[in-house]
Order: C-alpha cells, then structure tokens, then sequence
C-alpha cells in the first residue's frame, strides 16, 4: 500500500518538475541554456541559475538602493532650493 502510493506521488512530481524544466529552458537565451542544458531537475537547474546570476543581481540590486536614496535627497529638497541657482542667472541676463 505505501509504495503505490508513493510511486504516483513521484509520478506527479516528476510531471510537474518536467513542466517546470521546459519553461526554464524555453524561456532563456542561449548563454543560460549552455549553463543547464545537461541539467535534468529543476532544483538544480534553478540553483546553477542562482549560483551563476546572484552577484548581479545582488550588485544590481545595490545600484537602484543607491539611486532610490538619491532621488529622495533630491525629493526632500523645495524646488525654490533647485531653481534659486537659475533665478540668478535669470535675473543677470
């Protein structure tokens, strides 16, 4: 009784995880695809993904944190203090 059991529960895993390889690999270029074309689990799949592209992303991620917090200096700011430069000038010419 178990072991039917547990062979329809691999069963099922196995369909769901080859759906989830065919999207994987239908959805990346051919640079990912050279990454985990010999792969056959998703779970391996996704983590030499995760391994080869994290560094980026986490760098990525640092990047936008950096602008956000500029944008909200600048955001903080009245716009009296960014024009009153041009005001001047206005006012020479």
């Amino acid at each position: 009784m178990f072991a039917p059991r547990l062979i329809e529960v691999y069963i099922v895993w196995r369909k769901v995880d080859h759906h989830f390889h065919g999207w994987i690999i239908g959805t990346h270029s051919e640079e990912t695809l050279n990454l985990v074309v010999s792969l056959n689990i998703t779970y391996v799949i996704w983590d030499a993904l995760k391994n080869a592209y994290a560094k980026d992303l986490q760098e990525h991620e640092f990047t936008l944190k950096q602008q956000v917090t500029y944008l909200h200096e600048v955001d903080n700011k009245t716009i009296g203090h960014i024009l009153a430069p041009s005001r001047v000038y206005t006012l020479v010419f």
